[in-house]
């Protein structure tokens, strides 16, 4: 979805982040007035045209990064090593910038990057991303696979957990690691999503 799927986003992820007076940089030709561009089903997408897709999100989060360190919220560093992740398309960065432009939250996607690169800088953080990297893969899935239907909301609801490093769903990786019990893999992933929208709505009520 927001690793190998970008099309399917469904806010415009072009031009809805602004961090501390920060923007990101100006939508990709055929992006005008606002409108997010068409979203067009997974199946009918060309693999060229989703390459070139993944190819402007990436360079988004380049020129992002770039903007974050010249306003002092980002090192060179910092920056640098996002650069290179994106250039590789690496599914941790992909699935931030998808998640924070779902939620129209440039201050979550500051936070992100740059956790995400000092993860980079240390061996338990290695160790914790390349986890997050299988968990969004199985995710990406799942979402096209219809059996699951899992919906784009808890699509994004997971995706949210495993940037936050739930230990529910980061523990059910290191179980099928263990067992190769696919299905107890699915179905904790099935039930962390469905707890997602209800949490949402208890926070909803409480305010």
């Amino acid at each position: 979805v927001a690793c190998r799927y970008p099309q399917t986003l469904e806010e415009t992820s072009y031009n809805v982040l602004q961090a501390d007076g920060v923007s990101p940089p100006p939508p990709p030709p055929g992006v005008e007035d606002g409108k997010p561009p068409e979203v067009e089903a997974v199946e009918d997408v060309d693999v060229t045209e989703e390459a070139s897709r993944v190819d402007k999100l990436t360079t988004l989060i380049s020129k992002f990064s770039r903007l974050l360190e010249s306003s002092g919220r980002m090192t060179g560093e910092e920056a640098s090593t996002i650069i290179e992740l994106a250039s590789r398309r690496d599914a941790v960065v992909l699935a931030a910038y998808s998640v924070a432009a779902t939620e129209q939250n440039a201050d979550y996607l500051a936070s992100l990057l740059v956790k995400i690169s000092k993860d980079a800088h240390s061996e338990r953080g290695r160790s914790e991303h390349k986890v997050a990297e299988r968990l969004l893969h199985v995710i990406d899935e799942m979402y096209a696979n219809p059996a699951f239907e899992l919906d784009m909301d808890r699509c994004r609801a997971l995706q949210s957990c495993v940037l936050s490093k739930d230990p529910m769903i980061f523990a059910a990786l290191d179980a099928y690691d263990e067992n190769g019990d696919a299905d107890e893999l699915f179905d904790t992933l099935l039930r962390v999503a469905q707890r997602q929208p209800e949490e949402d709505d208890d926070d909803d009520d409480d305010e």
